[in-house]
């Protein structure tokens, strides 16, 4: 790897020789003798020279948290302002699923719940708040990271319809219960590294509660419900065939979303592929890795495919809770912003 000098500060070696060239002079002996006195403390001497360069820096550093909001605001009210058109409408369809939201929220208040009630509202908040926050990584010029949630909010929404379609409340308690699955892999992993982080050991409880609660799901469901990611599903699917989200997508017809899932994974996941963004004719430009993006042509695929996934979502549960008269008239309205937005990025070239 090459060698970088002076990366946060200028001359270090040059001004830690020059401390010694003082000391020594201080001390008024021969070069030889120095540096057989000065050898046991060489090191306690560069930590604490380090301490006092650092700690002078830090005293005395520049930044300015109030200059970088207004820079940042500047630069989001810069991308919305060149963008305008296709961020009202985008978050014109986002404001109305937060709607959908509250007025669904609003309807349960009060009110005994079922578990498919709970569970699907929860999963649809979820929904709602991943694709609030690919709108604020857009304005920000995150294009990437906008990319990385959609697939969390994907994946919730494979759930959140699978639960609709099935209105099974056997089947919403094993989502529930499956949940063991990951809270164990938390706690085992947390018991094999706290000390090399330097926490506290867990409360033995929790590791009894566990353990109880793991032997009631095994002894319900069976060995080989926890050891599928998404086991709470596996009864959706005959012979051998395990549930998987590539499945239960195509069990839904959503299994055209494949294609950005996958373009979003890469983003995700660690590989080369996750540079394809910041390469132009074959060569990787290290500037663009840490450049925001606010070209109208970028923000395309993840609002356009957050909407569409959004859309299938909104229109699944409104078909359930809407009056019967007013369902057309919601599922219209959504339509028809739809539509504007579709118009909208047809003139992008």
């Amino acid at each position: 790897m090459i060698k970088i000098k002076e990366v946060f500060f200028r001359n270090v070696a040059e001004r830690f020789d020059n401390t010694l060239k003082n000391i020594q002079s201080d001390m008024n002996i021969a070069n030889e003798d120095f540096a057989i006195k000065i050898s046991p403390i060489l090191e306690p001497l560069i930590e604490k020279y380090n301490e006092i360069f650092v700690k002078a820096h830090l005293d005395n550093h520049k930044f300015k948290i109030e200059n970088f909001v207004e820079n940042h605001s500047k630069n989001q009210k810069k991308n919305i302002e060149e963008n305008s058109e296709i961020f009202t409408n985008f978050i014109l369809y986002i404001n109305s699923s937060h709607i959908i939201f509250e007025k669904w929220t609003e309807s349960l208040d009060g009110k005994k719940k079922s578990k498919i009630d709970e569970i699907s509202v929860a999963l649809y908040g979820i929904i709602v708040r991943r694709s609030e926050q690919i709108v604020s990584l857009l304005i920000d010029g995150y294009v990437d990271a906008s990319m990385i949630i959609w697939r969390s909010l994907y994946e919730n929404a494979i759930a959140l319809m699978t639960l609709l379609k099935e209105n099974d409340e056997e089947l919403i308690e094993k989502f529930s219960d499956h949940s063991i699955k990951n809270k164990k892999n938390k706690i085992e992993s947390y018991t094999k590294n706290f000390e090399d982080l330097k926490f506290q050991p867990m409360p033995n409880q929790i590791f009894e509660d566990l353990q109880i609660e793991e032997e009631r799901i095994l002894t319900k469901y069976g060995k080989s419900f926890l050891k599928n990611e998404f086991g709470w599903a596996d009864d959706l699917f005959s012979g051998n065939e395990r549930a998987s989200l590539r499945l239960l997508e195509i069990r839904l017809n959503l299994n055209r979303y494949r294609p950005y899932y996958l373009m979003c994974s890469e983003h995700t996941h660690l590989g080369y592929n996750g540079f394809n963004d910041f390469t132009t004719e074959n060569t990787l430009y290290l500037n663009n890795l840490i450049q925001k993006n606010i070209e109208k042509k970028k923000f395309i695929d993840p609002m356009q495919f957050t909407i569409s996934i959004l859309h299938d979502v909104n229109n699944a549960i409104l078909y359930e809770i809407s009056e019967d008269i007013e369902y057309e008239v919601n599922i219209k309205m959504l339509k028809e912003i739809t539509l504007l937005f579709t118009n909208t990025i047809s003139t992008i070239e």
